[in-house]
């Protein structure tokens, strides 16, 4: 039973009323977890990231960086073979991103041959972690239809020593299709093995609350 409080004047309407309940959705488990998602430090947040993981990093720029989580895996050197943006620290052996920003560090590192880069435009990354939440393999997009981007002749490596000495891992080409007289060329979806935001407060059970930062695919899309 629900009780509506109305205003002093109208004390003498005052009743109890009993309405109707919708009910949207009901809960397969309204039990607490088992085990908390909340860990002590954030050494112990990332004591499970192994090298080979596929990393996606939030923030945009300097917004919504996850300093502290970066700043603890990066003192595991034991990790390597990272894909991510932890570059300062050469743990990483290949980048996925649209623009990979002004770092001297990475263009010294792929310019020499010693990372990979995949070029994705910044719609259709963001797209392609979307489609992987969504459980949808693969799309297409017009973006990238008929460029370097559908021909893949762009290359994701060079052996070492850089260009001169060839191509290690060619560019990635993609199947084109005409759809209604405008060509598209189709992604697949990007999955991650762990995801690296930063929130304003979380509880237990993995919930976030993000509070002065950027809204990135990542920060919407993961688990």
């Amino acid at each position: 039973m629900l009780r509506i409080r109305l205003a002093r004047s109208h004390l003498r309407a005052l009743a109890p009323v009993r309405l109707p309940v919708r009910y949207y959705s009901i809960a397969a488990d309204t039990h607490a977890p088992k085990k908390s998602k909340v860990w002590a430090s954030a050494d112990e947040a990332v004591k499970d990231i192994k090298s080979g993981d596929i990393l996606l990093c939030a923030g945009f720029g300097l917004a919504g960086i996850p300093d502290t989580l970066l700043g603890a895996l990066a003192k595991r050197k034991d990790v390597t073979n990272l894909t991510d943006k932890l570059l300062n620290t050469n743990q990483l052996s290949k980048i996925i991103a649209s623009y990979p920003g002004s770092n001297k560090n990475f263009e010294s590192r792929f310019l020499g041959g010693q990372i990979t880069l995949e070029l994705t435009p910044q719609g259709t990354l963001a797209e392609r972690l979307r489609a992987h939440a969504a459980g949808i393999p693969a799309f297409f997009t017009p973006t990238g239809a008929s460029t370097a981007i559908e021909e893949g002749t762009i290359p994701q490596r060079y052996n070492d020593g850089g260009a001169k000495n060839g191509i290690a891992i060619q560019g990635i080409p993609k199947e084109g299709r005409e759809i209604n007289g405008r060509r598209y060329i189709l992604e697949t979806a990007l999955a991650g093995d762990v995801a690296f935001v930063r929130a304003w407060k979380a509880d237990e059970a993995g919930n976030v609350v993000f509070r002065q930062v950027d809204q990135t695919p990542v920060t919407r899309t993961f688990r």
